[in-house]
């Protein structure tokens, strides 16, 4: 019987990683007629899908990208509430949507459904975090940068309110973000601005 909650919680982070691969720029894309993978930067994703096929596409991507984070995560708490499961929720739906299975491990770079991931995972995490984001925008003037950087915020505010298991959770979620986003960092480095 012990091993129920393990397979439920094993259970929970696969289907979160599955819920984050879920495609929705792409299909949104479908819908508009062009492909995300084949336009502007390639991304797949809701600022590229807002920039080159529609504004509305866009939106509606940023909004259900977010949602796959919240409900991932919310899923997750129902199976094991104020353990690290939902944390682990967070950091599989967040690397789902980075390297999706349905896109033979293409993706976007997370920053939507981190989002939605921590409004569920721990709300005030997500002005802090911002908050961080702005300033680093303000500071650089580059928003893809500090969009970026501004996730290391992320181990230090999940130490703070939970423990080293957070902090190191936290980090590898803040890696896989920065890891998406290097070609725009590279750019920055090499006096390109590009706007997120």
């Amino acid at each position: 019987m012990a091993l129920v909650p393990h397979l439920s919680a094993i259970n929970a982070v696969a289907l979160a990683y599955l819920l984050g691969s879920v495609p929705v720029s792409f299909l949104l894309g479908i819908l508009w007629g062009k492909d995300p993978g084949k336009v502007g930067s390639g991304n797949i994703g809701a600022t590229n899908t807002f920039r080159y096929i529609s504004p509305l596409a866009g939106l509606l991507s940023l909004i259900l990208d977010a949602g796959k984070g919240y409900l991932a995560v919310y899923m997750a708490g129902t199976v094991a509430p104020g353990g690290i499961v939902p944390l682990l929720a967070a950091v599989a739906v967040v690397a789902g949507h980075n390297w999706m299975l349905f896109l033979k491990f293409r993706g976007g770079k997370g920053i939507a459904t981190s989002a939605g991931a921590l409004l569920a995972f721990s709300p005030w995490a997500v002005p802090v975090i911002l908050a961080v984001m702005i300033i680093l925008a303000l500071l650089l003037r580059d928003t893809s940068t500090a969009g970026a950087l501004g996730m290391l915020a992320l181990p230090f505010y999940l130490y703070f309110i939970y423990n080293w298991a957070a902090f190191f959770w936290g980090a590898l979620w803040a890696v896989m973000v920065i890891a998406k986003f290097r070609p725009d960092i590279t750019a920055y480095r090499g006096g390109r601005r590009r706007l997120i």
